[in-house]
């Protein structure tokens, strides 16, 4: 997401309109602005209040953001060489000599 959307639902609907061509509720512009390019008046997931199931009335754009939201973050792997201590012994190596650091005179 690179912290540039507001939301996941933002991100998915911007997603799909750029990444995919599908036009959202909230992207609702195709990318492709051709008068002889345009098949559809309307966007092309939209949300259906008339569906007869719930899972139907949702839209793309939704389901997509529901789908990141359930993602579990990343397990560390057991057998990564070093893994997280190598993060917290960096700039410790005892080969480099490093001078202390003292306040500054004033």
């Amino acid at each position: 997401m690179k912290a540039q959307n507001k939301s996941l639902l933002l991100f998915s609907g911007e997603a799909y309109n750029v990444e995919q061509g599908v036009t959202n509720e909230l992207f609702q512009t195709e990318r492709d602005e051709t008068p002889s390019c345009q098949f559809a008046t309307v966007p092309n997931s939209l949300t259906d209040t008339t569906a007869p199931a719930a899972l139907d009335a949702i839209s793309d754009i939704e389901k997509f953001s529901f789908f990141m939201r359930f993602l579990a973050p990343p397990t560390p792997s057991p057998d990564t060489p070093g893994g997280a201590a190598s993060i917290a012994t960096a700039g410790t190596c005892s080969a480099v000599p490093v001078a202390p650091l003292s306040p500054r005179p004033r």
